[in-house]
């Protein structure tokens, strides 16, 4: 189980028709969550509110830019195009 790092105590708002909390600099700076970070909000039996960052997936031109000779598998059709029947 994972163990406390930083602790605050927040008093929620109304924001809209919703509720909302704020969270300070120093708890924000122990995790990956920043402006428009999405993320996954569950409800445990008990009551507790869980909040986790979503992983933020890689666009399609992060991955091509991420590409190496030592990092792309073998080419799956050999021989010359064309030739393939």
């Amino acid at each position: 189980m994972a163990k406390v790092v930083d602790h605050q105590q927040a008093i929620v708002k109304k924001w809209g028709n919703n509720l909302g909390v704020r969270f300070n600099a120093s708890i924000i700076d122990k995790t990956t969550i920043e402006v428009d970070t999405k993320v996954d909000i569950s409800v445990l039996d008990n009551g507790t509110i869980m909040i986790k960052p979503l992983k933020k997936r890689k666009s399609l031109n992060e991955i091509i830019e991420g590409l190496t000779s030592d990092n792309q598998g073998e080419e799956l059709i050999k021989g010359t195009v064309g030739e393939e029947l």
